[in-house]
């Protein structure tokens, strides 16, 4: 599970590396951090990054560690990849905000 851990945490470095460089602030990677995290484990109840967590749902995991991530949750999964790709799709097509005159700024080349 190794290489499919490595996939999964490189593409939400580029979540929140691509999202701070479009939206032009460090809030927008910040929240998706931590809606990522939220869903995960007080929603669903999953494991986060290793840690168990008590969700508001009570979800029953096949024992499959392609599907679950095992112990690293959701995000070490084939389904967590998925999401992610989602998310940056999503991140791509959403519109871009005007100049920011926030104190982090970057030179925006890649759009």
């Amino acid at each position: 599970n190794g290489e499919l851990l490595f996939v999964s945490y490189f593409l939400g470095g580029v979540i929140y590396g691509y999202s701070f460089i479009k939206f032009q602030s460090i809030t927008v990677p910040i929240g998706l951090h931590f809606f990522w995290n939220y869903i995960q484990g007080a929603m669903f109840g999953y494991v986060v990054s290793g840690n168990n967590s008590d969700g508001f749902l009570s979800l029953d995991l096949i024992p499959n560690i392609l599907y679950n991530g095992g112990d690293y949750g959701p995000e070490g999964s084939i389904v967590g990849v998925f999401m992610r790709i989602v998310i940056i799709l999503t991140i791509y097509f959403l519109p871009k905000q005007r100049k920011s005159m926030r104190f982090l700024r970057y030179s925006n080349s890649f759009n």
